[in-house]
């Protein structure tokens, strides 16, 4: 299973002018640094919590569709495909190799998709069944866009206050020996932790 970005979010949940407001910086000495921890807190929180908080575009890609395969993580007992990044805006396609080899994309009548659960799910319609694709890896390549929509006002405040948290600790803890951003973990503040815990995704078993 693969999971990859295809369209980055168009704005940041916490602006850098909000960033630098929580942590009180006056000058315009650091606003690049600051702007790419912002950004940095921003993927750390969405990574631990498994969401995306502005609306991005994911590819996801699996070996085969439920009940032609093992089961892998994001696979119910019911066949349904929990999408592995909420929450769920839209499907934008399916697409598959067919058992021969050629490409070919899943009708929509074949499939529903569940954005009122979390996380998302993309589900049979009565009556159908998921095709069969031949057996190699990345069979199924599957286009979903996820987030609370376009802009930051779409965003919930706990996650937009946690994202000012950690970006106010990176910044606290600069130093020119380490790359912090790429070290630090959401778990070692606890003020964040406790912001994001209760909107965590749990990952399918």
């Amino acid at each position: 299973m693969g999971l990859t970005i295809t369209t980055q979010p168009a704005a940041e949940p916490v602006s850098t002018a909000e960033a630098k407001a929580h942590m009180r910086v006056d000058t315009s000495d650091d606003d690049t640094l600051i702007g790419d921890m912002n950004t940095a807190a921003r993927e750390l929180a969405e990574s631990f919590q498994r969401r995306s908080y502005i609306n991005t575009t994911w590819r996801w890609t699996l070996d085969g569709f439920p009940g032609h395969i093992p089961k892998p993580p994001g696979f119910d007992s019911q066949h349904n495909m929990r999408v592995p990044r909420s929450p769920l805006s839209s499907v934008s396609s399916i697409i598959y190799l067919t058992s021969t080899g050629a490409t070919a994309t899943l009708a929509t009548t074949v499939y529903r998709v569940d954005t009122d659960t979390e996380p998302g799910r993309i589900s049979l319609q009565f009556g159908q069944v998921w095709p069969s694709t031949r057996q190699v890896n990345d069979a199924v390549t599957i286009a979903f866009v996820a987030g609370f929509g376009a802009t930051s006002t779409s965003v919930p405040e706990k996650m937009r206050t946690a994202v000012k948290v950690l970006c106010s600790d990176m910044y606290e803890r600069r130093s020119s020996q380490n790359e912090t951003s790429k070290s630090m973990r959401v778990e070692e503040n606890k003020t964040a932790t406790r912001l994001l815990w209760s909107g965590r995704i749990i990952e399918a078993a």
